[in-house]
């Protein structure tokens, strides 16, 4: 299950009541506060110059949430993104969007350790397709997709090692049948 979140850029959210610490010289929010959003949005944790900077909890209406690093209003750095079907990501972040190294945790029990590019798998990556961990895909992802070289091992003992395209095993490759 791949989720977007909707609204990485806080800052273009209006804040429609605030509690918290204020600058001394120009009355912005600065420090530790409370905002609420006028879409339902809370923000709890750092602000800088009237901003969520820092560390802080993002929840939306719809329950997700994002506890971690924004930097000038927008959800960048390290943090934990939080889903109510269980799902969940931890790792790095840009723009609010999986990027860099991070886990993504699934609530069918698929879990993704590996590289991200805006959002989606890119780069090394491995993704075991059940709890047992005995399905398992290795290798690289290119947009979301298992894409150049890679081993598969299925939970019957099966095997593919060689090429990809675009999810699609395609070029070189073994397959070993586990008897």
């Amino acid at each position: 299950m791949m989720i977007e979140v909707v609204e990485p850029a806080i800052c273009e959210l209006v804040i429609s009541s605030y509690d918290g610490e204020l600058d001394k010289d120009d009355n912005s929010y600065c420090g530790q506060g409370i905002a609420t959003m006028d879409n339902e949005c809370i923000y709890d944790g750092d602000f800088f110059k009237g901003m969520p900077h820092g560390q802080g909890l993002f929840t939306w209406p719809d329950g997700v949430s994002f506890s971690g690093s924004f930097v000038k209003g927008i959800i960048s750095g390290v943090g934990e993104y939080n889903w109510p079907d269980g799902s969940a990501y931890e790792g790095e972040v840009l723009n609010g969007r999986r990027h860099g190294t991070g886990i993504h945790t699934c609530s069918s029990d698929q879990v993704y350790e590996g590289e991200w590019k805006n959002g989606k798998r890119h780069g090394k990556g491995r993704l075991f397709y059940n709890s047992a961990k005995t399905c398992v895909y290795e290798g690289y992802w290119m947009e979301g997709l298992r894409h150049h070289y890679g081993i598969m091992k299925y939970a019957s003992g099966n095997m593919y090692e060689g090429e990809w395209t675009k999810d699609k095993k395609n070029g070189k490759g073994c397959v070993v049948w586990h008897t």
